[in-house]
């Protein structure tokens, strides 16, 4: 905690060159490994949050809703976590951007599927095996903002890219 925030924000930079888009819950735990911390308190916490702060108003990177992206378009790349540890293997650590573009490119891949289907392949994509009903839920979620904004269409019960 007697890190500069601006340091941080620069430590944070080199973890989201390398990891974008990354969980906010990621990057306190690369800081922590890079610190030999083995647990984050309140004010180291609150540290890493004012960094997150200075980072951004810099443009360093752009954090929003728990992640933080290398800049303002939010582009990512579709990641396996097939290797990473359990810990770190959570639905919830995936930027919603991410699990739309493995929605979107599993149906690319297949033209049109089901929405069972284009959860499924989109989840083994990102390296989940086994697909558990919070995980559907989060997909089908992101398959109805998908609909909504006319990325997906659905043509009798299938899905199909759009725009």
């Amino acid at each position: 905690h007697a890190v500069d925030s601006n340091r941080l924000a620069h430590e944070i930079k080199a973890v989201v060159d390398i990891e974008a888009p990354v969980h906010e819950a990621d990057v306190m735990r690369r800081l922590m490994e890079s610190y030999r911390l083995s647990r984050a308190g309140n004010r180291i916490a609150a540290k890493v949050s004012e960094a997150l702060k200075a980072g951004t108003s810099a443009g360093l990177f752009f954090y929003a809703a728990g992640f933080v992206y290398a800049d303002k378009q939010r582009e990512v790349r579709i990641r396996s976590r097939e290797a990473l540890e359990t810990t770190e293997r959570k639905i919830e650590l995936v930027a919603p951007e991410e699990i739309d573009a493995a929605l979107l490119e599993v149906v690319r891949l297949g033209f049109s599927m089901g929405s069972e289907a284009a959860i499924v392949g989109a989840l083994e994509m990102l390296g989940f095996g086994r697909v558990t009903s919070r995980m559907k839920e989060l997909a089908s979620a992101r398959i109805d903002k998908l609909l909504a904004t006319n990325r997906l269409v659905q043509v009798d019960a299938m899905l199909r890219k759009g725009q």
